[in-house]
């Protein structure tokens, strides 16, 4: 099946052959990247003017309570963008498989694109996969679940969105200190702006980051005299004083995304041969730092 964006009005057409019957109701499509190597997150869709010979995303269902999406995935098709296309002026079936004339017909530029079967060449078919949907500073993160071959010969793909939303909760601030707040917020933002949007290494470094600072601004709030110390302390000590104040859950978690974040040095992974912090260890830290907010009761 192929796909056609119309160049100036945007009207997407579709067609076994060509692009040439418009789409109703009109379809959500969006430029897409299967992410398959680290270099990867920084090959974002620059947008339909910018490259249009990305992957293209159209959707077909998507439901808010799981966050999950499916929609049928296209790749550009030829070297030409745009490319020119005759379509019917009036698609009813009557007019559908007349001969090409002027009177039934008329040539459109647009952005041509048919089933995505790259998607389909790639190791386990991209099953576990981050897959970003969007462009530009707009983008999702997805991990594809499922993926399908029509019976038009289209590709349909299932994805779960990842995101910190519910994960990490809202920061009360009135329960922090006045001269903390800022800096508490602005390390909890980095850890947002980086959940799933970044290499897992990164995450885990952000998640250590915000959670040391949530950390040695609650244990300077305790012990005003140890302030500067305890706001400058690494993470592995911070964990280690709460838990000798028999904050256990915070102490554990802090511990581990610690362990978790020297792992993302290769000297620690030759030396003790551990592995590099994958997706599933991205997203632990980030559950941990959402428990250290509640167990302390900073979390809304």
């Amino acid at each position: 099946m192929h796909l056609g964006i119309e160049k100036n009005s945007g009207v997407a057409f579709e067609g076994m052959n060509n692009p040439d019957q418009p789409v109703r109701p009109q379809p959500i499509v969006s430029q897409c990247l299967l992410i398959q190597t680290e270099a990867d997150w920084g090959q974002m869709p620059e947008g339909l003017h910018r490259n249009a010979h990305r992957w293209v995303f159209r959707e077909d269902s998507f439901d808010p309570v799981t966050r999950v999406r499916r929609g049928r995935v296209y790749q550009s098709y030829g070297t030409t963008q745009p490319d020119s296309v005759v379509v019917y002026r009036d698609p009813t079936p009557d007019s559908l498989g007349k001969t090409v004339q002027a009177v039934t017909h008329t040539r459109l530029e647009m952005y041509r694109y048919i089933a995505c079967t790259a998607l389909l060449a790639v190791p386990n078919r991209g099953y576990g996969m981050a897959f970003v949907v969007g462009s530009g500073a707009g983008t999702a993160t997805y991990t594809v679940v499922q993926i399908e071959t029509l019976l038009t010969g289209d590709v349909m793909v299932t994805l779960k969105e990842r995101s910190a939303l519910g994960v990490i909760p809202e920061l009360n601030e009135a329960l922090i200190a006045e001269n903390s707040r800022k800096q508490v917020r602005q390390a909890l933002e980095r850890a947002v702006n980086s959940a799933f949007r970044e290499t897992a290494v990164s995450v885990v470094d952000q998640c250590r980051n915000a959670i040391a600072a949530v950390l040695g601004h609650y244990l300077a709030a305790e012990e005003p005299d140890k302030a500067a110390r305890m706001i400058g302390s690494e993470l592995m000590p911070l964990g280690t004083m709460m838990m000798e104040r028999r904050k256990e859950v915070c102490g554990s978690a802090a511990l581990i995304v610690a362990r978790m974040h020297s792992r993302g040095k290769s000297n620690e992974q030759a030396i003790k041969g551990v592995p590099e912090p994958n997706d599933d260890d991205a997203q632990f830290a980030v559950h941990a730092l959402g428990l250290v907010l509640r167990e302390l009761g900073w979390a809304r």
